[in-house]
């Protein structure tokens, strides 16, 4: 592997399944790649476009500060202590709930309303 691929691998199906995925060459089927963790849906053949719209129509009804925010806790995380990891994502809560993005959130909830997020 190059370009990262083999750090990648590693630290998503541990040094074991690593070290047979890459020494063999050795190619996963959709089936074995979603058990190891290597991707986290499979589609039916022909349906990956329409499926991947879906799920970014469901991703874009949430706050978008709070996908924003998700995403950059989950992206530094594996370069954190579980402390240090904890920390961020409490102090990164705290500034969302601060943003008052939350509050458009509970509130369509409990008026069973789709929310209204601003981005701003």
């Amino acid at each position: 592997p190059d370009w990262g691929g083999g750090p990648a691998r590693t630290l998503t199906v541990g040094p074991s399944v690593a070290s047979d995925m890459i020494l063999t060459a050795r190619r996963v089927d959709a089936t074995e790649a979603l058990q190891l963790g290597i991707v986290s849906r499979i589609s039916k053949k022909g349906e990956a476009l329409s499926e991947a719209l879906d799920l970014a129509e469901t991703i874009a009804k949430n706050g978008p500060r709070a996908v924003r925010s998700a995403l950059s806790v989950i992206r530094k995380t594996p370069d954190l202590t579980l402390d240090e990891a904890m920390e961020l994502e409490t102090s990164t809560a705290a500034a969302l709930t601060a943003s008052g993005e939350c509050i458009h959130g509970i509130t369509a909830f409990l008026t069973k309303k789709v929310a209204d997020f601003p981005d701003e």
